[in-house]
C-alpha cells in the first residue's frame, strides 16, 4: 500500500519522539528528577528551551546540535507536563 503524507507525518513525528526520548533516557542520571518539579517549574524550563530554540533557529551547520539537543529537552519537558495535566484530569492509566 502506498504511503500517504499523514503516514509521513506520523512516522516523522514518531522518529522524533524516539530520539528525543533515547536523549533523555541517555542524560536522565544529570536531569536531577525533573519530574519531581511543579508544573510551574516545568513550564518555566519548558519557556526557556523556547527562547533557546528560537534563538538557534537558522543555526551554522558546526552549531545544529544546539537546535536538536533544545529540541530534544522541549520535546520530553512538554511530555513531562503532558502527564502531570493527565494526572490532574485522572486520564493516566493505572
Amino acid at each position: 500500500m502506498k504511503k500517504t503524507r499523514i503516514d509521513e507525518s506520523r512516522e516523522a513525528l514518531f522518529k522524533a519522539f524516539l530520539f528525543a526520548l533515547g536523549s533523555y533516557t541517555e542524560q536522565e542520571a544529570t536531569k536531577n528528577d525533573q519530574w519531581r518539579q511543579s508544573i510551574g517549574q516545568l513550564y518555566d524550563h519548558l519557556k526557556h528551551e523556547l527562547e533557546e530554540i528560537k534563538s538557534n533557529l537558522r543555526p551554522p551547520k558546526d552549531q545544529l546540535t544546539y537546535l536538536i539537543h533544545n529540541c530534544c529537552d522541549a520535546v520530553t519537558l512538554s511530555a513531562m507536563l503532558l502527564y502531570k495535566a493527565m494526572e490532574m484530569n485522572k486520564l493516566k492509566e493505572e
